[in-house]
């Protein structure tokens, strides 16, 4: 998880029941019965018995299931002839038909294989064209809805593969690549990036699998129709080793789990089957009768509440959000007041937030906790510089309220924060420019005084944090048109003092879009006296002079940046035009920034803020 629980936490969280518990239930969806079918069915892993009707899908077909312990997820497949790229959803405790959550990212794909945590679902491989396999995996985050983002590529490329996985590793074994395949291929789960071998395997495709934390089972197959079982350990790599034998052997079957118990379902036989039967993961041995699923089928989706990839204990409402973004305020290219919102992991067009209950722009900033989000000052229609602190709830959509005010009048500034503390610098109304000031954001009221940063460029500077350091970077001193500062100063947040120097930006320039993980930040376009395309960044713990990053997809200014611990995304800006677009980066990685959607509207000077960025892990 990433995270380190005090005993007092613990015991907070249990008293209030906020830790996350194992559910009990599996659903197998889909399929071929012999055409193609929209059933969904479920029953309890723990008590055999035979699966009872859920509810349909949202439309007839083959496909393939993940879940969290809350949502079950089913994409792609086909309807003979057409294969699809859509995902849907069902909320697994209750009963009823799917819901559309968004596309894949590659288009129509079948015989993909996939796996889930709590927060984060991924789709591995598949057939795109009918006869061409596909390496792709792609992601999407269960808890929201939107379209599947990339996430890289397996190290060879197949089909109707399988994959287990536990909350930190998924794994991918067989398929069917022109011939059945042995490999074993995996990827850490909470990154992105290209699969890895693991080992070899039983050479197979069409098999099911089931998964605890520790041990993943793959069972049966197609090469030729097969009882065999094997498994694997997560924790090392290597083959795959002899667990046992089905009740009878079959191909096109699926599985899934509870921690203690997989269960396989249907498959062919070499007729239709509605066989469901079951192993103890943790001790190897033939398969038992289970009881008989709804349906006799093939190549249905199977999921549930309580495999391997939901840790137990896990708490609900972790210390980072939902990969919330927000964007308020800003030119467009009069004066607006709407907040927008994005899933910043997933990829796609800014949806409707709330509003502002104030006209202010030119470059506020922000400044969130993962439950709350300042928009800190800004200037009217005239220019004229505000004090005015708005607060905005990320757990409910609807429009800001006051919070308190600044010092002094503070339009163009800079903000960053750490889970507690939100940190103003600098702005046009101030005089001097340089004073930085702070707020405690889960309580209301006026900003205190900070201290001073060690030079006078506290205007529209790049600002970005961990959960102990912030660093404030380039900026100008108004009013002069022409004094940009390549300079990059830092804070210890939870104290108070004056800044003290870090080093440089690799370009002097104002009006940075800024971006951050809990290690490293990212400083993007501005102006200096020309518009830039650069990026550069530093490691907040270390000083020392920022280091090209990449470029963004076009010279620009005036951007709004927000961020994940693993992903920055910049939105809106002048190029020198109002533009809507929306780029994205990889913090850990270097490299030229990505398309990630639109904005709903054309806009500059947004306030933007997250519940995810890298000031939240302290």
């Amino acid at each position: 998880m990433g995270d380190i629980w005090s005993i007092k936490e613990q015991y907070k969280r249990q008293m209030g029941n906020l830790w996350g518990s194992r559910g009990d239930r599996g659903l197998n969806a889909g399929g071929h019965v012999p055409t193609a079918s929209d059933q969904i069915n479920y029953f309890n892993i723990s008590s055999a018995g035979d699966s009872v009707d859920f509810g349909d899908l949202v439309f007839a077909r083959h496909g393939v299931g993940l879940s969290s312990d809350v949502r079950g997820i089913f994409a792609g497949g086909f309807t003979s002839p057409a294969m699809h790229k859509e995902i849907d959803y069902v909320t697994m405790a209750t009963t009823g038909n799917a819901a559309d959550f968004g596309d894949l990212t590659d288009g129509a794909r079948w015989g993909d294989a996939g796996a889930g945590t709590r927060t984060r679902g991924l789709w591995m491989g598949g057939d795109r064209t009918g006869s061409s396999v596909s390496d792709i995996i792609d992601y999407i985050t269960i808890p929201s809805t939107g379209n599947a983002a990339d996430f890289g590529n397996l190290t060879v490329g197949r089909r109707i593969g399988t994959t287990v996985n536990n909350h930190v590793r998924a794994v991918h074994a067989a398929g069917y690549s022109g011939s059945a395949s042995n490999v074993i291929d995996y990827i850490s789960i909470a990154s992105t990036g290209n699969a890895v071998d693991f080992g070899d395997g039983t050479t197979q495709y069409n098999r099911a699998g089931a998964s605890s934390t520790t041990r993943g089972v793959f069972a049966g197959g197609r090469n030729p129709i097969a009882n065999t079982i094997d498994y694997i350990q997560f924790s090392t790599l290597g083959d795959d080793v002899d667990f046992g034998d089905l009740s009878t052997a079959r191909g096109y079957l699926s599985g899934c789990s509870n921690d203690k118990r997989g269960v396989f379902v249907a498959g062919l036989v070499p007729s239709l089957s509605d066989i469901m039967d079951f192993v103890t993961i943790a001790s190897a041995g033939n398969a038992l009768d289970f009881g008989d699923c709804i349906v006799s089928a093939t190549y249905t989706g199977a999921c549930s509440q309580g495999h391997g990839g939901i840790e137990e204990g896990e708490p609900r409402g972790l210390p980072v959000g939902r990969g919330i973004g927000l964007f308020g305020g800003g030119m467009t290219p009069s004066i607006t007041t709407v907040i927008n919102e994005l899933a910043i992991p997933t990829l796609g067009t800014s949806s409707d937030f709330g509003d502002m209950t104030s006209s202010l722009y030119s470059h506020m900033n922000s400044a969130a906790s993962t439950t709350r989000c300042l928009a800190c000052c800004g200037a009217d229609s005239n220019g004229t510089a505000d004090d005015t602190i708005e607060a905005v709830e990320f757990a409910s959509r609807g429009n800001s309220s006051d919070f308190g005010n600044a010092g002094a009048a503070m339009g163009q500034t800079s903000a960053l924060s750490s889970s507690t503390r939100g940190i103003m610098c600098g702005g046009i109304g101030r005089n001097p420019w340089e004073t930085i000031e702070y707020v405690t954001i889960a309580t209301i009221g006026n900003a205190t005084d900070f201290g001073d940063l060690a030079t006078e460029t506290g205007i529209s500077q790049g600002a970005v944090a961990s959960g102990t350091r912030g660093v404030f970077s380039g900026g100008g001193v108004y009013p002069s048109a022409s004094a940009y500062s390549d300079k990059i100063e830092y804070i210890t947040i939870a104290s108070t003092g004056d800044a003290t120097d870090f080093g440089d930006l690799t370009s002097a320039r104002l009006k940075i879009g800024s971006v951050e993980s809990s290690i490293r930040g990212v400083f993007a376009g501005g102006r200096g006296p020309s518009d830039v395309n650069i990026m550069d960044y530093i490691t907040i713990a270390s000083t020392g002079d920022a280091t090209d990053f990449g470029d963004t997809s076009a010279v620009r200014r005036n951007m709004g940046g927000a961020s994940t611990q693993t992903r920055g995304v910049f939105a809106g800006g002048l190029e020198p035009a109002k533009v809507n677009t929306i780029d994205y980066i990889t913090i850990a990685s270097t490299g030229d920034a990505a398309d990630f959607g639109d904005m709903v509207s054309i806009g500059y000077d947004w306030f933007s803020g997250s519940d995810t960025h890298g000031g939240l892990t302290s």
